[in-house]
């Protein structure tokens, strides 16, 4: 697995040896930890210089993706491609995927955990969540009701053990719909506008032939 400097990421075989042959310019991969960048590794010539990196996890591409040789949940977090942040999520297999609109309410279901506790409570990032705005835990059946959801929202929930991954689409906003309904209005309108000089000139190109049809059949 890999990511992009774009914050793409793609699919990736482990990378052997120190050779890269990239594109020109110096690429620095590094992580945020506690509130600091931390360089993992630098993709500078074709070659690879490891920083903090002594299980040599990570390796790169051609396109100076940085991959992770083996990836763990504590891999999860803020990278940085030079001075761009990269947000990577690691999701548990097996783990529940629930996608929901922007400014919409989903509700999460506790997964099934057999040997799990008979009452578990939920939590982001290893912080309990309670009854608030914007969040209702019922006591009784055990699900996570999030309402007018935003991207931040996105991650993992845990219910005890077991993980649910909520993805939150963006949706285009009412000034952004507005302007794609006037940009076809005005593309139907141009289109309008073509047909009809087409159709005049057709027209016109045919009744003035007619009409020397006409001259040459009264000479």
């Amino acid at each position: 697995m890999g990511r992009r400097c774009d914050g793409e990421e793609v699919d990736a075989e482990e990378v052997d040896g120190e050779e890269v042959d990239g594109e020109e310019g110096t690429v620095t991969w590094s992580r945020e930890r506690n509130g600091n960048k931390v360089a993992l590794i630098t993709i500078d010539s074709g070659r690879e210089i490891r920083h903090n990196d002594p299980g040599k996890r990570y390796g790169s591409s051609r396109d100076k993706s940085l991959h992770f040789l083996t990836l763990t949940l504590s891999d999860s977090g803020r990278y940085f491609c030079n001075d761009e942040a990269v947000e990577l999520t690691v999701i548990p297999l097996g783990t529940i995927r629930v996608d929901a609109p922007e400014r919409t309410s989903v509700t999460l279901d506790c997964p099934h955990d057999d040997g799990g506790s008979h009452d578990p409570t939920w939590s982001r990032d290893s912080v309990e969540i309670h009854r608030q705005k914007g969040f209702d835990v019922p006591p009784v059946d055990r699900t996570l009701t999030l309402t007018d959801v935003e991207l931040r929202d996105s991650g993992l929930y845990y219910c005890g053990r077991k993980a649910v991954f909520l993805q939150v689409i963006e949706v285009a906003s009412k000034d952004q719909q507005q302007s794609l309904i006037r940009m076809v209005f005005y593309v139907l309108l141009l289109l309008i506008l073509i047909i009809s000089i087409i159709v005049y000139f057709s027209r016109k190109r045919r009744f003035r032939k007619q009409g020397l049809s006409q001259l040459t059949d009264n000479t």
